[in-house]
């Protein structure tokens, strides 16, 4: 059922969106972006990997063209969050994701920074690269420790929550708890969509490895649930 759902959703989506292709045309480039992007996510939850990946691509040359940074790091963050998020392709959410890093931190946007570190030392955590994993996660606490003074208090709850997620899976279980428990005392779930993303992470931290299967099809239970 949720798969149904999926395919149909991403089909009246398209057909909507197609219908105002001439009106995208005549406006500004960004509105074509958003729509890309609204459609690459679908297409990911759906699993249609590749055309996922073919509708970034776009999404990327569009903000290049416009040379719109923020919109280009929007998209590379998001979409590396739900790859890694519902384990759709994880090898893809590191690129993109280090991506958004690199991008970041040639610009200065602290919350993609800090959080694309936190989530890198997570996914390598993941895919067993033990070196590359500490470095991300030295990078992350680098990053939070340098620009802590300027940081909020959900910048800094999505920071403990990816660090607690990378010290659980590193078998530093004590430290992963307690970084866990101050990111829901600092951003609780109902606070906003950040605080349900860390929700979810600490299920996911608290989940065995072992029953962290991708075969579970989790983003067509999520599709389901929307």
């Amino acid at each position: 059922v949720g798969s149904e759902m999926c395919i149909r959703d991403r089909h009246y989506l398209h057909a909507t969106i197609s219908l105002k292709e001439k009106t995208y045309q005549g406006q500004r480039l960004e509105a074509k972006i958003w729509a890309d992007l609204l459609l690459t996510l679908m297409n990911f939850l759906a699993e249609n990997i590749d055309q996922g990946h073919q509708g970034l691509k776009r999404i990327m040359a569009n903000c290049q063209d416009i040379h719109d940074v923020s919109l280009e790091l929007f998209a590379l963050h998001n979409i590396a969050v739900c790859l890694s998020q519902y384990s759709l392709d994880r090898d893809a959410a590191i690129t993109y994701s280090q991506k958004a890093l690199d991008l970041a931190q040639r610009f200065g946007f602290l919350r993609v920074m800090i959080s694309n570190a936190g989530n890198l030392a997570v996914l390598h955590s993941l895919q067993q690269n033990t070196q590359a994993a500490q470095n991300h996660l030295q990078q992350a606490i680098a990053l939070y420790h340098n620009y802590r003074p300027w940081l909020d208090r959900e910048e800094k709850g999505i920071f403990l929550a990816y660090t607690a997620h990378a010290y659980w899976l590193q078998g530093q279980r004590l430290r992963g708890l307690f970084n866990l428990g101050c990111a829901l005392v600092m951003l609780p779930p109902w606070s906003s969509g950040n605080g349900q993303l860390i929700w979810r992470k600490a299920v996911a931290t608290l989940t065995p490895t072992g029953l962290r299967d991708p075969a579970q099809h989790p983003a067509k239970s999520a599709i389901a649930s929307l």
